[in-house]
């Protein structure tokens, strides 16, 4: 389910952020202030290198992560 995944982010306020996250059918979004997490979804949303990810060694891992947060089964 990885590949259909979108993961969208907006900036609600000074360092804190709505996350997104859209698979198939299922749509869901969580708030976070971590901005290791922010940039690392912001690699994955401008198609970034991999190899700039800070927290997760994949961008399928960044995914997994904005899932579990959003409270996806």
């Amino acid at each position: 389910m990885i590949m259909n995944t979108k993961v969208r982010k907006e900036l609600i306020n000074h360092g804190r952020y709505k996350v997104y996250v859209y698979s198939g059918r299922k749509k869901g979004s969580f708030e976070t202030t971590d901005m290791q997490l922010v940039d690392d979804i912001e690699e994955v949303v401008s198609d970034g290198w991999k190899c700039n990810l800070i927290m997760h060694e994949s961008f399928e891992g960044v995914i997994e992560t904005c899932e579990r947060l959003a409270n996806f089964n």
